[in-house]
């Protein structure tokens, strides 16, 4: 799969459903730059998104006026954004947006929006209060932690959980995240019968991932039904027992 395509794919699981589904409007779009009208909507589609699960992110990104880019609003409320989200690469917080004149910076741009509107997501998914995860993210930011700072307190929390002492300060990162694989792998190894293979090995399309969660909402609201019911019919049988002239007089 390309890199395009696997834009496209991350976007329709988003649920975008703009002009920028095709692949050769994609890049054309990109290569324009922030002097076309799609790419900045884009930015400020993905932005509003991510706010959606981050409602104290206080920067936020315009939609194209009618009158076309304003380039140097743009860039500035990108800059503004990015340094409030501690963005790490410096490719694209130095320079006031300066970065964005670059067309890779540009790639880099949406792929580092795309992950964390998917990231936040998916905390959002896996949680019963979503807004104890944003608290915990956005007290790093508070604390004005820089990127280095954050991934270093995550990797402290990683390794806590599997009881591993914590590196000197000169190992890197990707050989922690190393030590850390295997240990994953090692547990997985000692629990086979845990983890099988998956049932599913395509990617699926936005069509498809919207009907699998249609079935999925169709059968949650049955089996609700379902238990439901057979926990009237319980309490039904517990209130028989007590209407026994046995049960009333003990």
């Amino acid at each position: 799969m390309s890199y395009v395509a696997a834009v496209i794919e991350r976007l329709e699981h988003l649920r975008y459903d703009g002009l920028l589904l095709d692949a050769s409007r994609l890049s054309e779009t990109v290569r324009d730059g922030t002097e076309d009208t799609e790419f900045v909507n884009l930015v400020a589609w993905l932005v509003a998104k991510l706010r959606l699960f981050s409602p104290d992110l206080e920067e936020s990104v315009s939609r194209c006026p009618d009158r076309g880019p304003d380039e140097a609003t743009f860039k500035v409320e990108v800059s503004g954004l990015l340094r409030e989200m501690s963005c790490p690469h410096a490719a694209l917080t130095r320079g006031g947006g300066s970065g964005l004149a670059s067309e890779p910076n540009r790639w880099l741009l949406l792929d580092y929006l795309l992950s964390e509107v998917q990231c936040a997501h998916m905390l959002a998914a896996q949680s019963d209060r979503p807004d104890d995860i944003i608290d915990r993210v956005r007290s790093m930011k508070v604390k004005n932690q820089t990127p280095d700072e954050i991934v270093d307190e995550c990797l402290k929390s990683m390794l806590s959980t599997f009881k591993l002492s914590h590196p000197p300060a000169h190992v890197p990162a990707a050989q922690i995240f190393q030590k850390l694989e295997g240990k994953v792998r090692e547990g997985i190894a000692n629990v086979p019968d845990i983890l099988g293979n998956p049932l599913l090995t395509e990617c699926l399309s936005g069509d498809e991932w919207r009907q699998l969660e249609e079935i999925n909402s169709e059968l949650e609201a049955e089996y609700s039904v379902r238990r439901q019911m057979l926990l009237k019919r319980l309490d039904v049988t517990v209130q028989s027992f007590q209407w026994s002239d046995k049960a009333k007089n003990k």
